[in-house]
């Protein structure tokens, strides 16, 4: 089954090209996107929109990653982007959340 964000574009026969922004114990999931048909590109660090655009990527997927995305890229993504958060949101952000769930 192809991911979510993605079908439009494979229906279309476009390549996708995805953004995974976080810490690198959250690149395991990079297998899983693969296997789905996906171009994932893995960074850390933080980005900017021209780097999103000198790599072609079509959406962006945040999960652990320590950054706050600027409000250009946020514009520019919109609805093109998702945050996974493993806490139940507000409750359980930042960097512990499972933490600040048992305070």
């Amino acid at each position: 089954m192809p991911s979510v964000w993605a079908t439009n574009w494979r229906e279309r026969g476009e390549a996708v090209k995805v953004a995974l922004l976080g810490s690198k114990e959250t690149f395991h999931i990079v297998d899983y996107m693969a296997f789905l048909g996906d171009d994932v590109i893995c960074k850390s660090d933080k980005v900017s929109l021209e780097w999103l655009r000198v790599y072609g990527i079509g959406f962006i997927v945040s999960y652990g990653y320590g950054h706050i995305l600027k409000k250009d890229i946020v514009e520019a993504y919109r609805g093109r982007a998702i945050n996974l958060n493993i806490s139940y949101l507000p409750w359980g952000r930042g960097r512990v959340p499972m933490y600040r769930d048992w305070e």
